[in-house]
């Protein structure tokens, strides 16, 4: 059976990608503000590439990611990136339920 889930990848594959991404957000922050900015920057790099090698093109979702965007500078006032890296977390678990529900609806 096919699942149309708007992703150019598997939806276990895609889910698989997204979490890994999740599992490293969510290692900075464990360390805490010690990475900060360039840290950030690092993984939304990749996190943004990800989100594209998952989504067909023209996929909201890829624009929506970015516009979460990072503290301005490295000389951000102390606590923008925890605030962002939470918000970053709770999209990506967000696409990972809508590639769930996607599943389940096709089932």
């Amino acid at each position: 059976m096919i699942i149309m889930t708007g992703t150019k990848i598997s939806p276990p594959e895609a889910i698989r990608m997204l979490e890994e991404r999740l599992d490293a957000i969510t290692e900075m922050g464990k360390r805490g503000c010690d990475g900060g900015y360039y840290e950030l920057l690092a993984w939304c790099s990749k996190t943004w590439s990800t989100v594209d090698a998952i989504f067909e093109a023209g996929d909201y979702r890829s624009e929506e990611i970015r516009q979460i965007g990072v503290p301005a500078c490295s000389c951000a006032k102390p606590g923008g990136t925890p605030m962002q890296m939470e918000v970053y977390s709770a999209q990506l678990q967000k696409y990972i339920d809508q590639i769930r529900a996607d599943i389940q609806a096709a089932e």
